[in-house]
């Protein structure tokens, strides 16, 4: 009997064991620099379905942008993918995008409008913010976004309005975005209580902390 019970700790121990490794490796792989790289790759196709749908975003069209994201879960491996569309009150599709969710808190978000690129890598507490394929810096959790070289770029208020966000672009405020978590989200619900006229730099760092805003900040 003693011996029956001392093989079972022995088992369950090496049981137990090899799940951890399994589990320590998936958690390792998963999130990893390379495994990202690659996913980058997997969610712009996600993103490209909508190609020949989308309606060019020029500043009247980002006017009209509708808080309401239409989203569909991918069933692909074993982290949350999702992707969706952003379209206009009129639904015109404006913003198609690809999204992953790994372990912890790393993610990837990689958008697209008919001539503009956007991918958001989070790796912590951080996302790093690429348009184009030139990066652009960091945003923080409280809504800045800091160049490499630690200057403020543009702002996101989170602090300011309740429901309502200011977004400054090199100081200038430029839009007032409305919080998708604060009222009832219809395809009427616009993602702009207020925007001004802007340059084509200008309106894509407000459409990037527009999408940070509406899908990946807590």
């Amino acid at each position: 009997m003693i011996k029956f019970l001392i093989y079972l700790v022995v088992f369950g121990g090496s049981i137990g064991f090899v799940l951890f490794q399994i589990w320590s490796f998936f958690f390792t792989v998963g999130g990893s620099r390379g495994r990202m790289s690659k996913d980058k790759s997997l969610l712009l196709e996600l993103a490209e379905e909508w190609n020949e749908k989308l309606v060019p975003l020029d500043h009247e069209e980002l006017s009209l942008l509708s808080l309401n994201a239409i989203t569909q879960k991918v069933p692909k491996g074993m982290y949350y993918t999702e992707k969706g569309i952003l379209s206009s009150v009129y639904e015109e599709p404006l913003i198609s995008y690809g999204y992953r969710k790994y372990f912890g808190r790393k993610a990837i978000l990689v958008a697209r409008t008919v001539d503009s690129i956007f991918e958001f890598i989070q790796r912590g507490a951080n996302f790093e913010l690429r348009i184009n394929n030139h990066q652009k810096g960091f945003i923080s959790e409280g809504g800045k976004l800091m160049n490499g070289q630690g200057k403020e770029v543009a702002t996101l208020q989170l602090e300011k309005l309740p429901g309502h966000h200011d977004v400054l672009i090199e100081g200038q405020k430029l839009a007032t975005i409305v919080d998708p978590e604060y009222d009832t989200i219809t395809q009427n619900s616009r993602a702009f209580s207020q925007i001004k006229s802007c340059d084509e730099e200008q309106k894509n760092l407000l459409t990037a902390l527009t999408l940070y805003n509406n899908l990946l900040r807590e």
